[in-house]
């Protein structure tokens, strides 16, 4: 064999391990494009700060225990590990990324601090890795639509509502007001508009995410308003805080319970809720109102569910509950060790 061919064959060699090096990159790298009807969790468990959030057999959640930092389990709670370290909220997931809040303003996380990494957007790999900020500065409330997350934050010392592309790119601000945005359905946000507009209006709304338009939907005097399955949930304060159910097909209305709700989440068939009607409550119930069942006398916070557990805290409390979502109703206390 003559050294030219050699060189030659040397060099194809070295130039198909780059290209194929390149095209591996590029796949490991690339943001894989969603579905327009992709979200990143359930619009119970945003309404409820995002500190769960289930997603191919797999738990993503804020740990209590740990800072708040970003762990992870499988659903049945077992095989723990710790992903991030900054202190997360409002989770979601989609594909091979997870998207969150941060907030890691406490002094309890030194590292962050040192590197001036106190708020913002964040995406990282279902492993933690390829961890990137998509936006800097105080923000809240995030929840995906497709390929646009959406999310509130401060501009010029206002509140307002972002949106910006699951790639970093293009971001812009849809509404120049902060509302919730969890309940995520058709590319669409319905929420309960909220006190802080300056109005005495707090119909419930639809935003379009795609530009930001906004119409009222439903006239009345709600409170934390979602859509599950084509049905519009919300808090009826001008009906002693009754939780309250539209049917979107054909508007049909129903009082779920006359009992006061202050927090509720809907996951498939059963609906969570805390009431202070006069005993003060955590009761589960079918998602048309029948079967309620008391699971806990006293105030809960952080209502999350996930299709084996639904998780909790008591008021004042940092430590985590557990109770089966759909079956026996014992509650038990969770710790976390990771594995």
């Amino acid at each position: 064999m003559n050294k030219k061919y050699t060189k030659f064959i040397i060099g194809g060699s070295v130039l198909l391990a780059i290209i194929i090096l390149i095209i591996v990159y590029h796949n490991v790298t690339k943001i894989d494009k969603n579905s327009s009807s992709t979200t990143g969790n359930t619009p119970g468990n945003l309404l409820n700060g995002g500190s769960f959030c289930e997603s191919g057999g797999k738990i993503y959640f804020s740990n209590p225990y740990d800072n708040n930092k970003l762990y992870s389990m499988d659903s049945d709670c077992s095989n723990i590990k710790c992903l991030t370290d900054d202190d997360v909220s409002y989770i979601n997931c989609a594909g091979r990324y997870i998207y969150y809040v941060k907030n890691n303003a406490k002094a309890s996380n030194t590292n962050s601090l040192l590197r001036g990494e106190l708020y913002g957007v964040v995406r990282c790999a279902l492993n933690g890795g390829r961890y990137t900020t998509l936006h800097t500065g105080y923000s809240t409330d995030l929840a995906l639509s497709g390929n646009t997350l959406i999310f509130n934050g401060v501009l010029n010392s206002k509140n307002v509502t972002y949106a910006i592309n699951v790639n970093g790119k293009n971001e812009e601000v849809l509404l120049e007001d902060d509302i919730a945005n969890s309940s995520v359905y058709k590319g669409h946000i319905y929420y309960s508009k909220p006190s802080s507009s300056g109005t005495a209006d707090h119909s419930v709304y639809s935003m379009r995410v795609s530009d930001g338009s906004s119409i009222s939907y439903l006239n009345g005097n709600t409170y934390m308003a979602s859509v599950v399955n084509n049905v519009l949930y919300y808090i009826d304060l001008d009906n002693n805080y009754a939780l309250t159910s539209v049917n979107l097909s054909n508007n049909t209305k129903k009082v779920l319970t006359t009992d006061k709700v202050v927090l509720y989440n809907v996951y498939n068939d059963v609906i969570y809720y805390q009431e202070e009607t006069y005993d003060h409550s955590f009761n589960r119930m079918n998602k048309d109102g029948s079967n309620q069942i008391k699971i806990y006398d006293g105030d809960v916070t952080s209502i999350s569910c996930t299709s084996k557990y639904t998780f909790f805290k008591m008021f004042g409390s940092d430590t985590l509950y557990r109770v089966e979502t759909t079956g026996d109703t014992a509650i038990q206390k969770f710790f976390v060790t990771a594995d």
